[in-house]
């Protein structure tokens, strides 16, 4: 690995793993779902703990059929997403090609917000097969924790976004709410 990874920082873990893996883990099996009703009548997204792998398993009739790696994007603090591509950190390519034999997806969240008086809201969510990462071209950038961390420079073409309030807005058309 040439240039920098960033270091693993708990504050910063511990202020966005949970909520990052608690959006996705409601939102993806609603998303999947919309997107073929009979192929995903029984899937279940979990968070069967820390195990050095992807963050959420995705099980569907009963078998594991995919995993999903979660992070949170501090700079995406808009509805759209106002970037010329995706970036997904080279050091999470490990799981790029799949995961014990399955399909990993990349789930990356918008900024939390806050709603109200105590309750933090995400809005949005971007969505990248691995096997799609994998072969996009990388880049150094210079972070805000980092000088010079290669990155997968994801085309916005084979990403799918998501927005939260349109995925309950079909839900409820649908009457699958």
């Amino acid at each position: 690995m040439d240039g920098e990874y960033k270091k693993f920082d708990r504050s910063l873990y511990e202020k966005y793993d949970k909520l990052g893996k608690e959006y996705a883990r409601q939102f993806l099996p609603r998303i999947l779902k919309l997107s073929n009703p009979e192929k995903y009548k029984d899937v279940q997204v979990r968070d069967e703990g820390e195990n050095y792998g992807p963050d959420l398993v995705c099980h569907n009739n009963g078998e594991v059929v995919g995993y999903f790696e979660v992070e949170i994007k501090n700079n995406w603090n808009t509805k759209q997403f106002n970037f010329p591509d995706l970036q997904i950190p080279e050091r999470k390519a490990k799981w790029a090609n799949g995961y014990k034999g399955k399909a990993v997806t990349y789930c990356v969240l918008s900024k939390p917000e806050r709603s109200g008086v105590t309750k933090t809201c995400i809005g949005n969510m971007a969505t990248v097969k691995g096997s799609l990462v994998s072969k996009c071209p990388t880049q150094y950038v210079k972070t805000k924790y980092t000088q010079n961390e290669k990155f997968f420079k994801i085309p916005l073409n084979v990403v799918h976004f998501h927005d939260f309030a349109e995925v309950i807005e079909k839900e409820q058309k649908n009457g699958t709410s």
